[in-house]
């Protein structure tokens, strides 16, 4: 205040003056300043996390534990999770695709794909979403199983560069006996979808345990 006033009240120096001035013209600032870092939400201090899951003997869901290869004709179930720390209501479309890809000196490249199924579902700030599905390989081979997350209408094509959030794995079809034929040739067909169920939504209360981790 003493610095705000002085310049306008009592004798001063013209160059004293002048430099009161500026020094209240800066506090000032500094204050409305940092008045806008408050009350002005930052990028990035929101956001959504996307994570497949599966569930133990016991009906505990794990972070990791992925089967490495399922029996062609055998139906393996993962878990879709959302977590919502937008800080707002957000609406999301989830987007599973089976995609059959090529390894080309280090960049991996779908060649072929399937959709398995979708979902949509709206989460308020501090609430998750858990969604079973399910996956039957049809041909042996290995094939990547890809999950787009978007917050608007998904595209014709998915892909990891027009989604919000995407996580994937990479699972190798096998035949019954488990012998060594995981080359699919030319054929690539696999089944799944979303389980007929409703969308479960639940607060954010802890993460899901990790393999190898303890219960909590």
């Amino acid at each position: 205040g003493a610095a705000i006033t002085a310049p306008f009240s009592g004798p001063m120096p013209r160059a004293e003056r002048i430099a009161t001035i500026a020094l209240a013209a800066t506090v000032l600032l500094a204050v409305f300043s940092a008045g806008y870092v408050f009350a002005v939400p930052q990028d990035g201090e929101g956001f959504t996390d996307l994570r497949v899951m599966t569930e133990s003997p016991g009906g505990e869901l794990m972070l990791g534990d992925y089967p490495d290869r399922i029996e062609v004709g055998e139906t393996a179930e993962f878990v879709i999770g959302i977590d919502n720390r937008e800080g707002e209501s957000r609406e999301y479309t989830v987007v599973v695709v089976a995609e059959r890809v090529i390894d080309n000196e280090g960049s991996v490249t779908p060649i072929e794909s399937t959709e398995l199924g979708r979902f949509q579902t709206t989460l308020n700030a501090g609430e998750r979403a858990l969604q079973s599905q399910t996956v039957t390989p049809e041909s042996p081979g290995e094939f990547r199983l890809s999950y787009y997350l978007y917050t608007d209408e998904p595209p014709a094509t998915p892909d990891a560069d027009s989604a919000y959030r995407n996580v994937h794995l990479t699972v190798t079809a096998v035949e019954e006996t488990g012998a060594n034929n995981t080359d699919g040739g030319d054929e690539f067909a696999v089944d799944g979808g979303i389980v007929d169920e409703p969308t479960a939504v639940e607060p954010i209360v802890d993460e899901p345990n990790a393999v190898g981790s303890a219960s909590r």
